[in-house]
C-alpha cells in the first residue's frame, strides 16, 4: 500500500488547517514596527520595504493564528498584501490596482 504525503491528499482548505499556529500578540501601532513584531513572533524573516507605501497604521493582532492569517489581519485596508517567498520567509508588496478599460462615450443618434 503507497502512503501519500498528507499535502497531497488534503484539499486546500485542509492544507490551510494544516499551517502551523503561532501566539500573536501585536497591538495597533506603526505598520513597520508591527511587522518587525510579527516577524520576530512567528520567527520568520520579512522584506518590507514596499511598506513605506502602505497606510501608516497596521491592525492589532491578537491569538493563535496562522502566519498567513496574522498577515492577512494586520495588513487588512493598508493598501499592502504579502508574498510568501518560502514558509521561513515573507515579502510585504503593494496591492496592484485592477485597471478596468477607459469608458467611452457613447454615439449619438443623428
Amino acid at each position: 500500500m503507497a502512503i501519500l504525503a498528507v499535502a497531497a491528499i488534503l484539499p486546500a482548505a485542509g492544507r490551510a488547517a494544516a499551517e502551523p499556529l503561532h501566539a500573536f500578540n501585536v497591538p495597533q501601532q506603526p505598520l513597520a514596527t508591527a511587522l518587525v513584531q510579527l516577524a520576530v513572533q512567528a520567527g520568520v524573516s520579512m522584506s518590507s520595504r514596499a511598506a513605506s507605501g502602505c497606510a501608516p497604521q497596521g491592525h492589532a493582532v491578537f491569538g493563535r493564528l496562522s502566519l498567513q492569517a496574522a498577515l492577512t489581519r494586520l495588513l487588512d485596508g493598508t493598501g499592502c498584501t504579502y508574498r510568501m517567498i518560502d514558509p521561513r520567509a515573507v515579502e510585504v508588496v503593494a496591492v496592484v490596482a485592477a485597471t478596468s478599460p477607459p469608458i467611452l462615450p457613447r454615439a449619438q443618434p443623428r
